[in-house]
């Protein structure tokens, strides 16, 4: 026991004992000091330092939707609680869950889910003297970060390679196309990028893709510069090596599903016979390959289109299933890295699709778990969902924000 405390101690005990009898005042410290020593004392316990073990997701939450937060380390407390940031006081607690060795981590991870609080607010996490980040909870979270991307690449000059700049415009067409969003700014973002594309000499099977579904989508826009992007999204086809047939599958089914013609109908049943789609998985060729044979209105093979189905469902709940063990609670096969942000967006982009199809609570949980994860709710607490990020300067989470908030109001 140090001397301030023995001296508050000693202070306390004369005073209790004179009680009930006539005391000296001068044989007792005086009020001021006592008081001075209690103030001392309160100042030595330290304040909660925050840690790198209490990660959420920095970019927010909404308040109706799930909530949780990821522990790192062995922990012997039982529960967490969470703390208003201006009051510092507890507006809610619960147990810490599921203490397991996280083997890709290296690590024990562990976590908490305070979903029931609802209350808009600035909050942070404590367990004993470690706290969190301060995070918010709030209305529009989503629709704030899916409009600031939108800004960035409206008027975004960064150096950007052609395939990634097709990916872009592709997500921003799948919103187009099935969340009805005939927003201005994705518009003229896309034919931007597209701009780009179709002035450029490089031909991949991505940039086909991504000009062959344009020209679907842009016809009743401009259908004179419709047809230049499908002209030479067919041309480009031609340069593609028809040997590699896992890299023209998706080029393939676009065109078909937008010309209908016999040639890629062929090259699509040659896919079909060495199980091309299967081989590809989750992959960004392979969903996008299936969505475009799926959703064509021309001709297709009934069997075909059940196989190809049955794998899309395969694959979300192989995704659903493999976060449910994760210590991040995310879909990962391989150990967490900092690259890992492209994997994850496109696992998420998968399951909004999937809920598009076959609505489920699952597949939105499985969508805002990447999320987080990409908010900084991971092993190396980087917000992937800053513009000043690469990854948030080259990859569209349009399409998925866009499918959280239409899952959002499907459950007023």
């Amino acid at each position: 026991m140090n001397a301030n405390r023995m001296l508050l101690f000693t202070a306390c005990i004369i005073c209790l004992a004179g009680c009930g009898k006539q005391t000296n005042i001068e044989e007792n410290p005086p009020k001021e000091e006592v008081v001075e020593v209690m103030k001392e004392v309160i100042e030595e316990e330290p304040e909660p330092q925050i840690s790198g073990n209490i990660l959420i997701n920095q970019i927010g939450y909404e308040p109706e939707t799930q909530k949780l937060v990821i522990f790192r380390g062995e922990r012997k407390e039982l529960s967490f609680d969470v703390l208003d940031e201006k009051t510092n006081k507890v507006v809610y607690s619960d147990s810490i869950l599921e203490k397991e060795y996280n083997e890709k981590s290296e690590e024990y991870t562990s976590y908490g889910d305070f979903s029931k609080l609802t209350q808009t607010g600035e909050y942070y996490i404590l367990v004993g003297k470690e706290r969190s980040k301060t995070f918010s909870i709030q209305e529009g979270i989503d629709q704030t970060l899916l409009q600031d991307q939108l800004d960035f690449f409206k008027h975004d000059k960064t150096s950007k390679n052609e395939e990634t700049r097709s990916l872009i415009v592709v997500d921003l067409l799948l919103t187009q196309e099935y969340f009805d969003q005939d927003n201005e700014i994705l518009h003229e973002t896309a034919r931007k990028e597209i701009d780009e594309v179709l002035n450029s000499d490089k031909a991949s099977g991505v940039t086909v893709a991504a000009l062959a579904m344009f020209a679907e989508c842009y016809q009743d826009v401009d259908a004179t510069y419709s047809a230049q992007c499908l002209n030479k999204a067919e041309e480009d086809w031609k340069r593609l090596d028809q040997s590699l047939v896992k890299e023209l599958y998706w080029p393939t089914a676009q065109l078909y599903k937008v010309t209908g013609k016999s040639v890629y109908q062929q090259m699509l049943q040659q896919c079909f016979d060495e199980n091309v789609p299967e081989e590809l998985g989750k992959s960004s060729d392979g969903l996008f390959g299936t969505l475009a044979y799926l959703t064509t209105t021309k001709k297709t093979n009934v069997e075909i289109c059940t196989t190809l189905m049955n794998a899309l469902f395969d694959q979300a709940i192989d995704l659903i299933e493999l976060s449910s063990k994760d210590g991040y609670k995310v879909a990962l096969d391989e150990h967490y890295s900092t690259q890992s942000g492209s994997e994850l967006v496109q696992n998420a982009r998968l399951l909004t699709i999937m809920n598009i199809i076959s609505k489920s609570k699952d597949y939105v949980l499985g969508v805002e778990n990447h999320v987080a994860y990409l908010g900084g709710r991971n092993p190396f607490e980087l917000c992937y969902l800053n513009e000043e990020e690469q990854l948030f300067q080259q990859e569209s989470y349009v399409f998925i924000l866009n499918g959280l908030i239409k899952a959002y109001e499907s459950e007023e």
